[in-house]
């Protein structure tokens, strides 16, 4: 005879808790390049809210890689579940441009800033300037400009 708890039979998965996040990054690479897209990251919650397995499994080659580091830095407050010792989620990254001048848009070193939405866990937006020849041509480096 099989007995199957009430609580585990069915049960949803509980909504872990984003408590801690490093800041993604743009690939200088594939912004020069132009590249942009979803990549779409699988990963594994160990107990202590941890990823223990991050795995991209679609989305631009040059972005992959950025977004599976980026979700190696998370960590979550899960719920207390005396069944599972690992837990299964997904999330998409959405490495974008925006529209602009990309002058406006650089920090005090000359690099495009980045600007993050992170609605939940479950999309984060990458977003930042479009690469830009246009301000580059015959700027003194920063020596230079001492």
């Amino acid at each position: 005879m099989l007995v199957i708890a009430a609580g585990a039979y069915g049960q949803r998965m509980p909504e872990p808790q984003l408590y801690a996040a490093g800041l993604p990054v743009y690939p200088p690479i594939a912004r020069a390049a132009r590249i942009q897209g979803d990549v779409k990251i699988e990963f594994v919650l160990n107990q202590s809210g941890e990823p223990i397995s991050v795995t991209a499994l679609s989305g631009p080659g040059m972005l992959r890689s950025a977004a599976e580091e980026n979700v190696k830095t998370w960590r979550f407050h899960l719920s207390k579940d005396l069944f599972r010792t690992e837990w299964r989620y997904q999330t998409t990254f959405r490495f974008k441009f925006s529209d602009g001048d990309a002058y406006d848009n650089l920090d005090f070193n000359g690099n495009p800033k980045l600007t993050v939405v992170l609605d939940s866990y479950r999309r984060v937006e990458v977003i930042t300037k479009t690469p830009s020849d246009k301000y580059a041509q015959g700027c003194p480096v920063q020596e230079e400009v001492q």
